[in-house]
C-alpha cells in the first residue's frame, strides 16, 4: 500500500505542466490506491472472522468455508 501511495502522490505533482493523458493517468493511480485501501479492510476483516474462533476456544465452520471460498476467487 505504501508503493500505491508513493506512485499517487509523485503522478499528481508531476501532473501539473502536463495534458490531459497524464492527469488521466494520475487519477487511475489515486483509485489504484483507493482500491489498496478497501481490500487492505477487507483483509482485516477475513482476518478477524477466521483467526477470532481459535483465540475464544471454540471450533466454527466459518474459517474453512471462507478459505475454500478465498481460494475459488483467487
Amino acid at each position: 500500500m505504501g508503493a500505491n501511495i508513493g506512485t499517487t502522490a509523485t503522478a499528481f505533482i508531476a501532473v501539473f505542466n502536463m495534458d490531459i493523458a497524464a492527469k488521466k493517468a494520475a487519477l487511475s493511480h489515486f483509485f489504484s490506491t483507493l482500491a489498496a485501501c478497501f481490500y487492505s479492510q477487507l483483509y482485516c476483516l477475513f482476518l478477524f472472522i477466521t483467526l477470532a474462533p481459535l483465540k475464544w476456544n471454540r471450533p466454527s465452520p466459518w474459517p474453512i468455508s471462507i478459505l475454500y471460498l478465498t481460494l475459488l476467487l483467487v
